[in-house]
C-alpha cells in the first residue's frame, strides 16, 4: 500500500480492505498520484476501478470490478479517458466485460471476454 506522496504503508486497517485500491507494477508508487488525480475528472470510470497496473514503468492498465481491462496510452492517458468517459456516458460501456484498448491514436479497440 502507498500514500498520497507514493510511500509505502506497512500497516492496513484488516478491517477495511474493500475500500482500497490494488496499485500493481515497478514504478506505480512514483506516479500514482497524477494518475488518480485525473481519474477523479472522469468519476463514471474511477467508480468502476478495482485495481491500476503500470506496465514496463510506461503506461497503465485499468482493471475494472467486472473482471474488464482498460489499457491506456503511454502518453495523453487523460484524454484517452475523457473520450471514454463521454462514450461511457452515451453507451453504459463499462457494464460490460471487455477488453478496452487505447494504446493506438484516434482508436479504440473492445474485445468481448465472455
Amino acid at each position: 500500500m502507498i500514500d498520497t506522496r507514493g510511500q509505502i504503508i506497512e500497516k492496513n486497517d484488516p478491517n477495511n480492505p474493500s475500500n482500497l485500491l490494488l496499485i500493481l507494477g515497478d514504478g506505480a508508487p512514483e506516479h500514482i498520484n497524477n494518475l488518480l488525480s485525473t481519474l477523479k475528472k472522469f468519476p463514471n470510470i474511477h467508480k468502476n476501478i478495482h485495481y491500476v497496473q503500470r506496465i514496463s514503468n510506461r503506461r497503465w492498465d485499468l482493471g475494472l470490478k467486472n473482471g474488464s481491462t482498460i489499457l491506456l496510452p503511454k502518453k495523453n492517458y487523460a484524454l484517452a479517458l475523457e473520450k471514454l468517459s463521454k462514450l461511457e456516458t452515451k453507451e453504459i460501456i463499462l457494464s460490460k466485460k471487455v477488453s478496452i484498448d487505447m494504446r493506438i491514436p484516434k482508436k479504440i479497440i473492445f474485445k468481448t471476454l465472455d
